[in-house]
């Protein structure tokens, strides 16, 4: 039963983890199970290293507690899975972005709150606000910095893996969030959601390099994450609240918003091809993040002609990714359906102080 229990937990992190605005980090606190999961990072240490390399297999093993990580493990890919097959959250959010983006909004403005509650009245200092300043702007910064379309090169798929997963194990501060500022949310999530598809190989492609970046992050941010709260706390969290504040245009419910489709991959196949007639009764699905289609009829070569002549003829098929910029944010009107983006606030809203109910009663000690 305990470890049904800790695998229900792990779900509850992942899913946390994959909604910005609501940190894993913050879900593990509530749950009662921060401590242990720093405390299994940490093991991850130099004398792991040395017995590995000195093929100490036994010892090694000995050092991680490997039930507790993956039970977690197993309950945090459950819920990845279940947020990209079941219920895709990126193409909720080409089909109804003020709804969606506004429970994000809710969610970090909530989560700003969540962070500053924690931090006991009697302990606030006048020149905290210089931190909270400071992240403001240096939010700000990151925002404007990065362009509508980032890269989608190993080498910012692996920063990007490294950055978000420091956030992850932050209480109070959204890993997919810091994927939003990077413009890579919606893109890992379908490319996890194209696994065991068509696609799976371009999905590997993007999600081997973000993975490594990740583990990279874990293993270096876990001790530095430990030391810094450990000595300095509240000038860290109120870093971190003027970072949300000053990066919250990015999750603006109201923007203008543009879906472009770029061709990944073409290629051929005999028109007689079962892949042919599946795509010829096909209904493509307007806000799918990846499909493909047969190609619009071009003037053909003289390969192809031939080809024809002799029964053989080719079908061209595309491979086709979708995706969404954001192009400014605007101040909703009647005319822009209001309601949405604000229904969706008020969602995430009342979710982040349902969190803060159970943390409460969590800390609080049984009579």
């Amino acid at each position: 039963m305990k470890r049904l229990v800790l695998a229900l937990k792990g779900f509850l992190m992942g899913a946390a983890d994959i909604v910005p605005g609501v940190s894993g980090g913050t879900m593990a606190l509530i749950t009662g199970i921060y401590a242990p999961l720093l405390a299994a990072i940490k093991s991850f240490n130099l004398a792991f290293a040395q017995d590995v390399l000195k093929l100490r297999w036994a010892d090694a093993f000995r050092r991680v507690d490997w039930v507790f990580l993956g039970l977690l493990g197993s309950g945090i890919v459950s819920a990845i899975a279940f947020f990209t097959k079941i219920f895709p959250l990126p193409r909720y959010m080409m089909s109804h972005p003020e709804l969606v983006y506004g429970v994000f909004f809710g969610l970090i403005v909530g989560s700003i709150a969540i962070i500053l509650v924690g931090i006991p009245r009697k302990e606030r200092r006048w020149w905290h606000v210089l931190f909270v300043l400071g992240g403001a702007v240096f939010g700000g910064f990151v925002v404007t910095s990065v362009p509508a379309d980032t890269p989608d090169e190993l080498w910012f798929l692996f920063l990007s893996g490294s950055v978000a997963i420091c956030a992850m194990i932050l209480p109070g501060i959204s890993g997919s969030y810091i994927l939003l500022v990077l413009k890579k949310y919606e893109f890992i999530l379908s490319k996890i959601g194209d696994l065991g598809g068509p696609f799976t190989m371009d999905a590997l492609a993007a999600l081997i390099p973000f993975g490594l970046g990740a583990a990279l992050g874990l293993a270096l941010f876990a001790r530095f994450l430990s030391w810094l709260l450990q000595r300095a706390h509240h000038p860290t969290m109120m870093t971190l609240i003027g970072f949300l504040i000053g990066s919250l245009v990015v999750l603006w419910p109201w923007q203008e918003r543009v879906i472009t489709e770029t061709v990944e991959e073409t290629f051929t196949v005999s028109s007689q091809d079962p892949l042919v007639l599946e795509l010829q009764e096909q209904t493509i699905d307007p806000y799918a993040m990846t499909f493909r289609r047969i190609a619009p009829q071009t003037e053909r070569s003289t390969d192809q002609t031939s080809q024809e002549r002799k029964g053989d003829s080719r079908t061209r098929i595309e491979e086709v990714s979708r995706k969404m910029t954001a192009k400014g944010p605007f101040w909703p009107t009647n005319e822009t359906n209001p309601w949405q983006g604000l229904g969706g606030m008020l969602a995430g809203l009342a979710l982040t102080t349902l969190i803060q109910v159970l943390r409460v009663e969590r800390s609080e000690p049984a009579s």
